[in-house]
């Protein structure tokens, strides 16, 4: 399913307290979506077709990369070093996706081209390492490229046709298999890693979101939205070397029962979080049961003091910068990205 590639400064209010994630929601359809983060010390975004580092230390606003080019959908490194973003004028003459990738103690950009026939625009950038960046493509709403580039020489090492793309540990790319344009209804939804396939969806009427791994990579869950009937959670053993999903079990989830789904806590099963609570699964019992530790109850009344008072800090420091507002409370930025 196409992603939005842009993320809209209407959006700010629930911007300001969140970093990108690939965690999955329960309710509705899947896409990218987010989690809360409070420790953050510094924020990538970008506002008009530019991008700017923000620091919250010294309320700075500093813009990256050459002025004079449009740009869009920035993605930094976790050491905020390199910083990955799709060109406006993103088809080049000779066709493909334009993209870039700013250096910023060298203070210099170097230029990629990736070649497709059928890609349109750039829906997502991840860094799957220091030097190897994953490029999502649009093709049609039921389907994405996904390539693989090696930015020290600019050259695609691997490319998929899909969608939902999770880069795991080793290089190892997880992601829903191709559907046909028009068919999303008739033809059962699947996953595979690199091209072994690992799950199918048991009736063709359902929809995968986007897969959690546990921290050490043995354990995988994800959501099986059905439009006939209860969606369920999916949840079972991962083999890293053999690339095999083993131990299967599919848990109804009741109507109402929405959130993110992540593992937290370190557990090794899932959980749904949820604004009021958190559900985790009983893999005994196969059934969600509440659960609330005192780790998660005291990062939740830190985290709303935390970005109660960061946004407010950020948000005086963009309109200071820019002397605009999109509306009466946030300043106009989109693709905000959160950093310690």
């Amino acid at each position: 399913m196409k992603r939005n590639w842009k993320r809209y400064g209407a959006l700010l209010a629930l911007a300001g307290l969140i970093v990108l994630t690939q965690s999955s929601l329960v309710a509705g359809q899947p896409e990218r979506p987010v989690t809360m983060k409070y420790d953050y010390q510094q924020a990538i975004f970008e506002r008009d077709g530019h991008i700017y580092l923000y620091n919250e230390l010294n309320k700075s606003v500093k813009e990256l990369g050459d002025p004079n080019s449009l740009k869009y959908m920035p993605f930094a490194s976790s050491d905020l070093l390199r910083v990955a973003f799709g060109y406006t004028d993103y088809a080049s003459e000779e066709g493909g996706l334009k993209l870039g990738v700013y250096y910023r103690l060298d203070d210099k950009t170097v230029d990629i081209t990736i070649p497709t026939a059928y890609s349109n625009a750039i829906l997502a950038l991840d860094w799957i390492d220091e030097n190897t960046l994953g490029v999502e493509g649009h093709v049609n709403p039921s389907t994405s490229e996904y390539f693989v580039v090696d930015i020290p020489t600019g050259t695609v090492t691997k490319s998929y046709a899909g969608a939902l793309f999770t880069a795991l540990p080793g290089g190892s790319i997880f992601y829903r298999g191709h559907i046909p344009y028009g068919q999303e209804l008739e033809v059962k939804d699947s996953y595979y890693v690199d091209d072994t396939l690992v799950y199918v969806s048991d009736e063709p009427e359902t929809t995968l979101s986007y897969p959690q791994f546990s921290k050490d990579l043995t354990k995988v869950a994800f959501v099986e939205k059905s439009d006939i009937g209860p969606s369920k959670l999916v949840y079972g053993s991962w083999n890293v070397a053999a690339k095999q999903l083993a131990a299967v079990t599919k848990t109804p989830i009741a109507d109402g029962v929405g959130g993110t789904l992540q593992f937290v806590d370190n557990e090794q099963v899932p959980s749904i979080v949820q604004e009021t609570g958190v559900m985790t699964l009983n893999p005994s019992t196969q059934s969600l049961a509440p659960h609330m530790s005192v780790q998660q109850q005291q990062t939740g009344e830190i985290l709303k003091l935390e970005t109660e008072y960061k946004l407010e800090a950020l948000n005086k420091s963009l309109k200071a910068e820019f002397g605009d507002s999109m509306d009466k409370e946030f300043a106009n930025i989109q693709s905000l990205q959160w950093f310690k």
